[in-house]
């Protein structure tokens, strides 16, 4: 027996100030499966990641919309594998969320990448295999294959990196 297979799956723990909402965008957008349910905290796992959703007290309900606070200078951004970009980047809206546009996805070490954020403004990323990246815009989350893009050249060169979005403090 190996020692690794004894050990607790990793575990990233997100304090929301709305379990349910949080839970589903995470469930549904990158296809997270649901391990544990209590009032105050779901427990989703995917590859063997578990993300716990936890209630945060006294945490006021963000605003939604235009006025959402989106937290870019936070010090962790998530990042997710999804089958799909494209595809989740259609169904972030009605989970509450934003993708960006496929102009500032970019790609890097064998998978291609998108930020964009959940519906409390928490900073997510998610990736698909490079290999996907020529075929994730063309399907829709209901499976419909949409046109095919022009031909020609990317729209930016394969391994570029987005903008910094993190700030880290100064040491002195």
């Amino acid at each position: 027996m190996s020692a690794t297979s004894v050990l607790p799956p990793p575990c990233a723990v997100l304090f929301v100030a709305n379990v349910e909402r949080l839970a589903r965008f995470y469930r549904e957008l990158a296809a997270m499966a649901v391990v544990h349910e209590e009032a105050d905290h779901v427990v989703l796992e995917l590859a063997g990641l578990q993300l716990v959703i936890h209630a945060m007290r006294g945490e006021p309900e963000p605003a939604s919309g235009p006025a959402l606070q989106v937290r870019e200078d936070s010090y962790w951004k998530l990042c997710l594998p999804v089958a799909s970009i494209g595809a989740a980047r259609l169904a972030a809206p009605a989970l509450g969320g934003w993708i960006a546009p496929s102009e500032r996805e970019w790609e890097a070490r064998g998978f291609r990448a998108c930020d964009g954020h959940d519906p409390e403004g928490n900073v997510i990323q998610l990736r698909e295999p490079a290999s996907a990246a020529r075929t994730s815009a063309r399907v829709a989350p209901s499976g419909k294959r949409l046109p095919a893009p022009p031909a020609g050249p990317p729209a930016q060169p394969a391994f570029t990196h987005p903008p910094t979005l993190l700030r880290f403090p100064r040491l002195p």
